[in-house]
Parts: C-alpha cells; structure tokens; sequence
C-alpha cells in the first residue's frame, strides 16, 4: 500500500468560519491510501473529504465543519480554474449545526502563489480589507485561510483552503442576464456594474500614489495625472470578481498578482481594461462566448459606461474630466493585454462605441 504524506503548512492570521490549525512547528504528517488521489496525484473528491477529517481528528485542523467525512462534500469544479490552478473543489459542509458552510480547495500552479499570498495577508495596510474584515463602500479581498501539502507520484502539491465569496461570480450572473434579457435583470446588472466601478475605484484611490511619489517611481508626467500608481490586482476578469446582489458586496479572488504592486505601485490601466476587452477577444473563447446573444450596444452601455460612471463617482467634476481623457486613452490603448488576440476588422468599430461612450460621459458632467 502506497502511503500519502500530509503536513499542515501555515494558517493566515485571519481566521474566520471556525477554523484553527495547530502551530507550523508542531504539524506532523499524516499518512493517507492511494486510494484518495489519481494516477496523477491529485486529489479525488472522496479524498478532499477524507483528509480533511483525518487533519481534524488528528487535531491538525479545528472546526467543526470539518468533523466528518460524512458531514462534507466535494465537488470538483476544476472546469471554473485559470491556467494558473492544478486542482479546484468546492466543499460543502453541514457539520456545524444548523449552518451550511463553504469553502474552496485550491492547488495553484506553482508553490509562489502561497509566498505572494502569505505577503499579501502579512501587509498590514490591506489588513481592514481582508476577510472577514471589510469596508462600506470597498471591495472584500478574499484569501486563503489556511493551506496544507502532501506528496503523491514524486510530487509534492500544495493546497489552499479559502471560504467561499459570498454571492455569485460576475461571469455566472453575465451568463444568467445573456439567458434571460428581461427589463428586471437588465436593471440589476446596470446595478452590478455600477457598483464594480465604484468599489474598484475607491480602492485605487485608498492606495494611490501622492503626486510627488509618482513623479519619482514613474515617467515624468505621471505625478500631473489622475490615475496614478496604486494597488492593482492585475487579473481582474469576471470570475475572479464576486458580486452578492442582496448587500451589494464585490469579493476579489486569485489575488496573488496583488504581490507585485504593494511596494511597487503600477497604473490601474490593466485593472481598469481588462474585465471589458477580454469579451472581445478571439483566442479566449470561454470570455468571448460569454456575450454571444447579447447586443453589441446593449453590451457596452451595461459593461463599460456603468462601470465607468461608477468608477468617476469619486472624484470631482473638474477631476473627471481629465479622469475621462485618461480612461479613453487607457481603453483605446491595448498593448497592456499583450496575451489578447482580436478581430482586427471589428477592432475598429469597438473603439469607436467606446470613444463614444467617454464622450456621454463626458457632456453629462455637472
């Protein structure tokens, strides 16, 4: 019988839906069947299940949403991850009476993706935005909570353990408007939307460049702009972004590119373009099908001028109006997406509906 290593690798000081592990220092492994994984090491649903009991008996992993086997239930939602994730499982547990929770059960790609991640909790200005701490107004930043590894096949696999984002992601409730484009739904995205600007555009501000600061990290014009260095979180596409449409809250997720901008902040441009472009593009079909069946207009008035009329909410009448000259370059500009491929005969006329769009903006300033 093959055996199964597992050790618990470190808990984020933000602890939330009854989860506690013991110390780093006293994490013994754990010694699990062959019959938890497959030929290539990962884990089967059955086996996220059963280590995650055999963690907390052992008294590895405390909380009672994780007390038993029979109590919990994975799924493999492995068809929802990036490049950038190995494994994915979303865990349903009832252990805790009278009480559903959820988490998810990630293996990035590589092991950094922990070290950004544990740099990203460990920066004590982001602290107040972490979960389950938040900020009206803000976005919710959503880290792991928890992460542990094990060998299997010669290989060692890291694992995340994250409470799941409230509500639903920004994709799935893009999906259910293009299905059913009643007047009702039509409204509650324009909300959404409106609302995803907002919150992005609070939290750039919250961590923007002085003037004087970005004058010396950046070219020489950039202390005289609006939009200047922040904290971004650099692969902000629809299923990375959260939205619960009873409060109002927007939870970003896969935060680790986060990491390169806390002590180097960069422009909000790919923050900003990226969630509208990639729709778009030719070569991700997954982001481009999103839309198919949903009028072109109809499209950009939803996804770009609500999000931008949300976005200028925070400053200034006499702001916006340089904000909307940076914004329709940022847009008109798509070297930032160097990975996007697009239709060249279409590009054009894009461009045009969304320089169009900056020129409304731009007459309804009071």
């Amino acid at each position: 019988m093959r055996l199964l290593s597992i050790s618990l690798f470190v808990l984020l000081p933000f602890v939330t839906q009854d989860l506690v592990a013991a110390p780093q220092a006293s994490v013994p492994s754990v010694e699990l069947d062959n019959s938890l994984y497959n030929e290539e090491g990962e884990l089967l649903e059955g086996g996220v299940d059963a280590v995650l009991e055999k963690l907390h008996h052992e008294k590895k992993l405390m909380g009672e949403a994780f007390t038993k086997q029979s109590c919990m239930n994975a799924k493999n939602i492995g068809s929802k991850g990036g490049y950038q994730t190995r494994q994915l499982f979303l865990l349903t547990s009832t252990c805790k009476p009278h009480e559903t929770l959820q988490y998810i059960i990630k293996e990035p790609a590589t092991d950094h993706e922990i070290d950004a991640l544990k740099a990203i909790a460990a920066y004590a200005p982001l602290q107040p935005f972490i979960a389950p701490n938040k900020r009206k107004g803000f976005p919710i930043l959503a880290l792991p909570i928890a992460y542990f590894s094990y060998q299997a096949e010669g290989h060692t696999h890291f694992i995340e353990i994250m409470p799941r984002a409230k509500g639903e992601s920004m994709f799935d409730l893009v999906a259910r408007f293009r299905d059913n484009q009643t007047p009702a739904n039509l409204a509650k995205i324009k909300v959404m939307f409106r609302n995803f600007g907002k919150q992005r555009s609070l939290f750039h501000r919250r961590f923007m460049q002085p003037p004087e600061d970005a004058a010396k990290h950046e070219d020489d014009e950039m202390h005289n702009k609006i939009l200047r260095g922040t904290i971004t979180h650099q692969d902000l596409h629809y299923n990375n972004a959260f939205y619960d449409e009873k409060t109002g809250e927007l939870s970003l997720i896969d935060l680790e590119s986060m990491n390169n901008s806390l002590h180097h902040p960069t422009s909000p441009w790919k923050d900003l373009t990226e969630p509208f472009w990639l729709q778009f593009t030719t070569n991700f079909p997954n982001f481009s099908g999103l839309i198919k069946g949903i009028n072109v207009d109809t499209w950009i008035d939803i996804s770009l001028k609500e999000d931008m009329e949300g976005y200028l909410e925070s400053y200034t009448p006499a702001e916006r109006l340089q904000a909307i000259e940076e914004l329709r370059k940022m847009f008109n500009d798509l070297s930032i997406l160097g990975w996007g491929e697009w239709d060249e005969k279409q590009l054009p006329g894009l461009k045009k509906k969304v320089n169009a769009v900056f020129d409304q903006l731009k007459k309804h300033i009071h």
